[in-house]
Order: structure tokens, then sequence, then C-alpha cells
């Protein structure tokens, strides 16, 4: 679920469409790392795996990967 989650908020960024994958405007990607208010997304379940929930690890987990 995790690896699956990173592969779609980066794919916007491996395309070069924007530069981070916070800016690219069809994502949730900005609600899960709590810059924006949650609507349509649910990331309670995507973030249980990360201690107490913590956006801030689900950011450094998926922002590893930007080459």
């Amino acid at each position: 679920m995790l690896e699956t989650s990173r592969y779609i908020h980066l794919n916007p960024v491996r395309a070069k469409m924007v530069e981070k994958p916070e800016e690219y405007e069809w994502s949730g990607y900005s609600m899960y790392i709590g810059n924006e208010k949650e609507s349509l997304i649910y990331s309670e379940r995507l973030l249980c795996y990360f201690n107490d929930k913590n956006r801030e690890l689900y950011k450094r987990y998926v922002e590893s990967e930007i080459i």
C-alpha cells in the first residue's frame, strides 16, 4: 500500500510536470501531508503505518525517492 501511494504521488514529479508532489493540483498528496484540509480522502489508513500517524514521516518516505 505504501509503495503504491508513493508511486502515485511521485508520478507527476517523474513526468516532469511539477518539481514537488504537492504542486500537482489533481493530487491528494497535500492533504496526506497536512498542507490542505482533507476532503475526499481518508489518510488514517495510510498514515497508520507511521508512528503516531505522523504526516512528516510519510512526507519523508514519499520524497526520499525523488531524484
